[in-house]
C-alpha cells in the first residue's frame, strides 16, 4: 500500500480521484477501499490537505512493473 496527499486551492470544481485501472483501489482512511472514484469537495476553492492510500488488487497472476 502506498499513500499520497492530495490538495487543491483557487479550485472552480470538486476533484476526484480515480485509480489508475482494475488492478489498484483507493481509500481515504486505509481500511475502506474501493475501485470506483473517490469525490473531494472543495469548500470556497479549496479541498484541506486528504490522505489517498492505494493498493494493488491484481487481477491476475503475474509480475508487474510501473509506478502510480
Amino acid at each position: 500500500m502506498q499513500s499520497y496527499t492530495v490538495s487543491g486551492a483557487d479550485l472552480i470544481q470538486n476533484l476526484t480521484i480515480q485509480p489508475f485501472n482494475s488492478n489498484f483501489e483507493i481509500s481515504t482512511d486505509g481500511v475502506n477501499f474501493s475501485a470506483g472514484a473517490i469525490l473531494l469537495t472543495q469548500s470556497g476553492g479549496v479541498v484541506n490537505p486528504t490522505t489517498i492510500y492505494v493498493k494493488m488488487v491484481p487481477t491476475t497472476i503475474g509480475t508487474f512493473t510501473g509506478s502510480i
